[in-house]
Order: C-alpha cells, then sequence, then structure tokens
C-alpha cells in the first residue's frame, strides 16, 4: 500500500488482482467483493438470519474484518415488528463478532427468501488497512488500499423521533454529514448513496398544495448537498420505498487523489433526473414556499484510475426523457429498464464522456432490482437473467418514486481502458 506505519487501528491484508469467469477484477481502484446470501427457509426469522450470516462468514473464510457493510432486506409488519427484527440483527452481528456498518431495510426478498444479506468484502488475499470507528452509535468502515482511501457507512437514521419526512430526512443527512467531516470528507466526495424512505410515495395536504414524502427528501437532500461542492457531479444513487423503518442512508466515498478521475455518467435516452423540470415533481406549485427540488443524483458514476475503473449505476427505470415509459405493463418496464441501463454503460456512451473503454462492457459484477409487486418478482428476476447472466444479486419488493413505475434496477460494472486516462472529462 505504500504506507510503512498503518493506523494503530488497522488490519492487513493483501491486494487481490485476480477474479473468476471472463470478466476477472482488473480494477486498479478500489473495488470490494459483492456478495448476495440467501439463508435457507427456517422456522424463525432468527434461524434464518443466523444462517445467513454463518453463510456470509464462510464467504470470506471466517475473517470477520473482511466484511466491509452489510444489508439485511426482510418483511416486516409495522414499524414495533420493524424494530424487534433489527434488534434481533443487531444482537446476533454482535454474537458473532461482526463489526462492519450494517443496514435493516423493510423490503421483502424474492421467494422463498424472508431475508437476504447483500455484503461488501475484501477480496481474498488484498493488502488493506482496515479501521472501525463509530459516530453517534453508528458504526462505519475506512479501507486503504494503495492510494485509495474509501468510506463505507450504512444504517444512518434519525429512527421514528422526528414524526414528518422532512425531519427523519435531515436526521438522516446529518448523520452522514457528521462522519464525512470527521474523515475530512464532505457529501461531495460521495460516489454511490441509497436512501431508503418509509412510504415513499405517500402525500399529505399541507398549507402549500399536496406534499409527497418522495419531494420532501429531495428538498432535504437539496440543503444538505448545499453545503459541498460537487466537481465530479453528484453521487449515483438510489432513493426507492420500504416498508418500514423511517429514513435509512448508506453511502460510499472515495477520498480525491492525484490520477483518480471521477466522471458523471448521463444516459442519450433519459434526462438528468436533477435537471427534472417541475411539472413531474409531485406536491405544490411553489408559490407559497421554496421551489420543489429535482432529486439530485447522476445516472452513473464512473470512477477509474489506470487501466481500468467501475460504473456506479444508480437506481434505473422505465423513464425516457423525463417521462415513465410502459405505465402498468411490469414486463414492458423491465425491458426499458434493462434497455437504458445497456444504453448508459455502453463502450459509445462511456467514450462520449471522455472515458476511453477498450472493446464493450461487461455484464454488472452485483445487480439489485426492486419490484413493487410481489407477483412480479419472478418475472424481473427471469429477464434479468436472461439479459445479463446468473450474477451476484438481490430481487426485492419495494414501492417505487413514481405511483406508476413497477420496477427500478441498479447495479455495478468494471470495464477495461485503453490507456491511462488524460485531462478530458471530469477528474478530482
Amino acid at each position: 500500500s505504500g504506507r510503512k506505519n498503518p493506523p494503530r487501528h488497522g488490519l492487513t491484508a493483501r491486494l487481490c488482482l485476480t477474479g473468476s469467469g471472463d470478466w476477472p477484477k482488473i480494477v486498479s481502484v478500489f473495488e470490494p467483493d459483492y456478495q448476495a446470501v440467501f439463508p435457507s427457509r427456517g422456522r424463525s426469522f432468527s434461524a434464518e438470519l443466523s444462517e445467513g450470516l454463518d453463510l456470509l462468514l464462510a464467504r470470506v473464510d471466517g475473517k470477520r474484518d473482511r466484511i466491509l457493510a452489510v444489508t439485511f432486506f426482510a418483511a416486516t409488519d409495522g414499524n414495533r415488528n420493524f424494530g424487534m427484527k433489527k434488534w434481533t440483527a443487531a444482537g446476533l452481528l454482535s454474537r458473532t463478532g461482526i463489526r462492519a456498518p450494517w443496514s435493516f431495510v423493510a423490503q421483502p426478498p424474492a421467494p422463498p427468501s424472508r431475508v437476504s444479506l447483500y455484503a461488501e468484502t475484501i477480496p481474498s488475499g488484498a493488502r488493506a488497512f482496515l479501521r472501525r470507528r463509530h459516530w453517534g452509535g453508528f458504526p462505519y468502515s475506512v479501507i486503504e488500499s494503495g492510494p485509495d482511501r474509501m468510506l463505507f457507512a450504512a444504517g444512518l437514521t434519525g429512527g421514528l423521533r422526528p414524526r414528518d419526512m422532512a425531519g427523519r430526512s435531515r436526521a438522516a443527512l446529518e448523520a452522514a454529514g457528521r462522519i464525512l467531516a470527521r474523515e475530512g470528507l464532505s457529501a461531495g466526495d460521495i460516489v454511490r448513496q441509497w436512501n431508503y424512505l418509509e412510504g415513499i410515495i405517500a402525500v399529505r395536504a399541507s398549507r402549500t398544495g399536496p406534499c409527497q414524502n418522495y419531494q420532501e427528501f429531495n428538498d432535504s437532500r437539496r440543503d444538505f448537498y448545499s453545503r459541498s461542492a460537487f466537481a465530479a457531479g453528484y453521487p449515483a444513487a438510489t432513493g426507492i420505498g420500504a416498508r418500514d423503518g423511517g429514513v435509512i442512508v448508506d453511502f460510499r466515498a472515495l477520498a480525491p487523489r492525484r490520477g483518480l478521475r471521477i466522471v458523471p455518467l448521463s444516459n442519450p435516452l433519459q434526462k438528468d433526473a436533477h435537471r427534472y423540470s417541475r411539472h413531474v415533481l409531485v406536491g405544490g406549485d411553489g408559490a407559497d414556499g421554496p421551489a420543489k427540488s429535482a432529486p439530485l443524483f447522476e445516472r452513473a458514476k464512473f470512477v477509474g484510475d489506470g487501466t481500468s475503473g467501475l460504473v456506479y449505476i444508480s437506481g434505473t427505470a422505465a423513464i425516457r426523457d423525463q417521462s415513465t415509459a410502459g405505465a402498468g405493463d411490469t414486463a414492458a418496464q423491465t425491458r426499458i429498464t434493462i434497455e437504458n441501463i445497456r444504453r448508459l454503460v455502453s463502450a459509445a456512451n462511456l467514450r462520449r464522456h471522455g472515458v476511453a473503454v477498450r472493446g464493450e462492457t461487461g455484464p454488472p459484477a452485483y445487480l439489485r432490482a426492486y419490484v413493487r409487486r410481489g407477483r412480479d418478482l419472478g418475472a424481473v428476476r427471469a429477464a434479468c437473467r436472461l439479459a445479463f447472466g446468473d450474477i451476484p444479486s438481490h430481487f426485492v419488493r419495494a414501492d417505487i418514486c413514481r405511483d406508476d413505475l413497477l420496477v427500478e434496477i441498479e447495479g455495478i460494472v468494471r470495464v477495461k481502458l485503453e490507456k491511462t486516462p488524460g485531462k478530458e472529462g471530469a477528474s478530482r
């Protein structure tokens, strides 16, 4: 790593430069392994969760300090039940000695699973320094590998104490801001963010007109982001519904350094979300209050150095320009969403943004699909596997940010570069 004196609480491993299949791990920036874990259906939630953690530990050869972050997906029935299940997850994590940041998300996985796990882990044989830290009761991880320093945070929330969406959003985002500041970073250094919102499309009446939960989150995010500079664009992000739990934020931030390129990617088929016109945003007209904020995220984010890199694909749906396509038809929306993703990460689109890729891009290294109706989970999974192959993936049930959208898909893609990037394009 080039460091002679690792941090006092650092953990050492060797950097892995090998992988399996046709797309080996050749990225020259730090990349974790992406784990999708599915325990067998057990007699109880606790038993399934315990088996899931055992399976995860087996994937890392029992080395708990290879686990960078964990997300649990589970069905819940109201916030009391959510709290009990989250408490169970916390207890099992403690008993297994896993100290990674984690989030518990009320999104039921596809049957037969009642709980599933997503984890990012340090590759076997990697050379890296890991620090475990806490702020405000939230654990987070800082990994240093070669010249890269990356921050993994998860489960950031104010719980249910703030009663409105704006208060819950502010509490979760403020936690993110405090952790970033503690590590000498800002919101402008976030490359990937997840925003899980209870009742995402619910609308309440207010003095200035209808007020949608997702719009309230977007307004709070605008205020939070206004304190930072975004030299390389906004993060790649997903804003998605959850059955319970208030507002939960996860993120990955990457410290800027010489030679590291971070490039926001647009999609020729879609208008940038942060440029949406007001008529597609839900809420009052802004005449008696602040103007509605568009969702501040990029369609994708390229991160690379040298001969390779990663593309973080934001939550992508069946939107063309800024309008919903295929309304009411899950099969059509899944097909359109896959087409949107393929165009977004195509070699032609990457080159259009100054990223000189070598050959065509391969399938995602990881994929996650959010499906509004439980009965559609199997069909969406089949369509994604036909399009991308049998890759690590999750299929969960969740509301989408528009009431006429039925599917949203995100992912991560590795790319090879023709040469060391020059000055073209955005860089950090």
